[in-house]
């Protein structure tokens, strides 16, 4: 079983994948599929309360609300627009932390009782490797891989996969019954979420198995959480021009109305002039009074500036490809009118002739996406010699199935079962084809970058064993497997002997694309 969970900026949630058809949300308390991404901290920066709790406990002295604490990792600065309000030297990632390990904690005795193997991560695709290294060392700090000893480490650190958004939203779209593409035909998906716009183009290459990306996942910090943050400058800009007291009760009431429930049905249609607003301060002497906002003045002030980036992301990686077939949207933005009528008119000019729609993100992977190996990945096994004589594992430009190993094969000849059985190789990548040829190759070029050693022991295989034993002249070889793995945000070198995985080792800052 996987076990999937979607971090997110304003909404998280858990889900199980039971069987290659069945997955199952982790419901929270009352029928929510999502709990929110919030955190309440006492004074001595103990948690007190989370999720929904969160909203309905009364701040005391020195306690501090935590929210959006997940765009505080956005490299590209969405970290400017929410106040650090992180007690005691806490940072990010102990924020980060603290909020996992609760929302871990609560739906770890119903993963349990089903059992699991592996848990999936999802993050933006902004994100860089940094970002994903932050998130793998929070979600190892907050339980979600058990300690090394215990009896539920089975798998280790592997069972962990950092994927990104859109991959996960892809995988979901290819079992969706209406989607009716063919062979050869492309789609992009946009994961619209609370804090992030992510894309990517995918293209069919078979049956729904068989993907591969046509174009590098992209995104902006352009998610519905933004509306809530023009909406608030919208309203203190309108009360202070008019010289009008914006109680905190007010601004609350105004917030949520507009949160819960303005924002997820506004369409910004012509018949509608005006929306209506509660508000209610009886230290002002205001009851059952209502504030009028007209409709042009939340198009242009609040949703125009945020669903203009989104566009804007769309149309730079529409540009990317000759031609999209189908335009498929998921996450909670996505269900937005105004949102989706501005698409639509994009994606039929830019040539989408089928558009689709789905709110739920179900991480699952049945099938493996296909990319293109944007780099040359190389071993050398003789450098220790003196001699740089290399083979490629992956070679630029191949088409490669995320998650299966591209394998080459080598042996090892012994001449004795107490020598020394361990082998050093030394990995590199490279962004342009080496010279000589595919099987040899030197360092001209300037790009070769030395990027991992692995030491290998082959004396515990049971080949190694077995021709050990049988090798009246005490040679013998010993032959076994190296290659690369490619998952969604990252690469591992793995080998084999004699059918079975002797070890994986994931390389440091190489991203698949």
């Amino acid at each position: 079983m996987c076990v999937a969970v979607d971090f997110g900026t304003v909404l998280s949630g858990v889900a199980c994948g039971l069987s290659s058809d069945t997955v199952e949300q982790i419901l929270w308390p009352g029928p929510n599929r999502k709990v929110l991404t919030s955190l309440i901290y006492d004074a001595q920066g103990r948690v007190v309360a989370w999720g929904h709790r969160s909203q309905a406990v009364e701040l005391e002295k020195g306690w501090i609300r935590c929210e959006m604490f997940k765009l505080l990792l956005d490299p590209n600065g969405a970290s400017d627009l929410i106040p650090r309000f992180f007690p005691l030297g806490k940072g990010p990632i102990d924020v980060i932390t603290d909020y996992l390990r609760e929302l871990w904690q609560n739906a770890k005795p119903m993963i349990l009782m089903r059992g699991y193997t592996k848990e999936a991560l999802p993050i933006p695709a902004t994100w860089n490797v940094r970002n994903g290294e932050m998130m793998r060392d929070a979600a190892y700090a907050a339980g979600l891989v058990a300690p090394e000893g215990s009896q539920e480490y089975a798998g280790g650190r592997d069972r962990l996969h950092i994927i990104s958004e859109p991959e996960a939203g892809a995988v979901h779209c290819l079992l969706w019954k209406d989607l009716n593409l063919k062979p050869g035909q492309s789609f992009m998906v946009c994961n619209a979420g609370g804090g992030s716009i992510d894309t990517a183009i995918y293209r069919l290459l078979g049956d729904v198995t068989q993907i591969e990306e046509q174009s590098a996942a992209s995104g902006a910090s352009c998610g519905s959480h933004f509306l809530d943050i023009y909406f608030r400058v919208y309203l203190e800009e309108w009360h202070r021009t008019r010289n009008i007291l914006l109680s905190e009760m007010n601004l609350t009431r105004y917030m949520h109305a507009f949160t819960y429930s303005q924002k997820l049905q506004f369409s910004g249609e012509s018949d509608v002039k005006d929306l209506y607003f509660e508000c209610f301060d009886p230290s002002d002497y205001i009851f059952n009074g209502q504030l009028v906002v007209p409709v042009n003045d939340l198009k242009e002030r609040v949703f125009d500036p945020v669903v203009d980036k989104v566009l804007g992301v769309l149309e730079a990686q529409l540009q990317r490809v000759d031609s999209v077939d189908a335009l498929l949207l998921v996450g909670g933005f996505s269900a937005n009118p105004y949102l989706l009528n501005r698409i639509r008119d994009i994606a039929t000019s830019l040539g989408a002739t089928q558009y689709g729609l789905t709110e739920s993100l179900i991480r699952r992977h049945k099938g493996a996406p296909r990319i293109v190996a944007s780099k040359s990945y190389i071993i050398d096994d003789d450098w220790l010699q003196g001699v740089f004589k290399a083979q490629y594992l992956v070679v630029k430009g191949a088409l490669l199935k995320k998650g299966e190993p591209v394998l080459q094969e080598f042996t090892k000849t012994s001449s004795s079962p107490s020598g020394r059985n361990h082998l050093l190789f030394r990995f590199y990548c490279k962004s342009t084809l080496l010279r000589l040829s595919r099987d040899t190759a030197d360092t001209s070029g300037g790009d070769l970058e030395h990027i991992q050693d692995w030491e290998i022991d082959l004396s515990d295989t049971s080949l190694f064993k077995r021709n050990a034993l049988n090798s009246p002249l005490n040679r013998f070889d010993t032959v076994f497997e190296i290659g690369i793995e490619i998952e969604s945000q990252e690469a591992h070198v793995v080998w084999f002997c004699d059918g079975k995985r002797g070890g994986r080792l994931r390389l440091p800052g190489i991203p698949w694309n």
